[in-house]
């Protein structure tokens, strides 16, 4: 089975975003253009808004004020977008789960979402992007395996689990839709 529902966590507010976490190559983006385009939702990528409004690259973010700075960038960000009352799908970084208040935001404001893959489907897909400060340094396999490691405790905490390696957007998008609209 690939999908793991957890009914104990609440859905608290009316417009509930549908809301992407995962680790970086899982798919989030990708599959939550085509939710938004598929469903005639607005579509909202966090690690896009933050290079827009900053006005610079998540890289250039990093190198330049660090990983903290860049993380409470992203939690101002990430409370602006859920604060907005027009239901959306919302793709996140996939670090934005290790602040807790980030977390409590994402839980409280919509359905989240866990696209879980192994670290080496997760580095085949990001392998070509350089725009992955956290795999500029050392074996980007064993960073992936360690960043997995730390996140997946927040990650499992998801309304849905799926587990993404084998399987395409269209499917995966197919399989969150039919438990989003549900509840929705």
């Amino acid at each position: 089975m690939t999908a793991k529902f957890h009914p104990m966590q609440s859905l608290q507010h009316q417009h509930q975003h549908l809301i992407l976490i995962g680790m970086m190559g899982s798919g989030k983006t990708s599959v939550g253009r085509l939710l938004a385009v598929s469903h005639r939702l607005p579509f909202i990528d966090t690690d896009h808004e933050i290079e827009q409004r900053a006005g610079s690259s998540i890289p250039d973010l990093f190198a330049a004020q660090g990983e903290a700075a860049f993380r409470e960038i992203e939690h101002k960000i990430l409370t602006t977008i859920l604060q907005g009352e027009e239901r959306a799908v919302i793709s996140t970084g996939g670090g934005v789960v290790v602040n807790g208040a980030n977390r409590d935001l994402l839980w409280k404001s919509g359905f989240v979402v866990y696209l879980k893959a192994d670290p080496e489907t997760l580095l085949g897909r990001v392998s070509h992007d350089t725009n992955r400060p956290l795999l500029r340094q050392g074996d980007p396999l064993q960073t992936l395996t360690k960043l997995l490691e730390q996140r997946a405790p927040f990650y499992e905490h998801a309304h849905l689990t799926l587990q993404v390696n084998r399987l395409n957007c269209r499917q995966i998008a197919g399989r969150i839709w039919a438990h989003y609209s549900k509840r929705h």
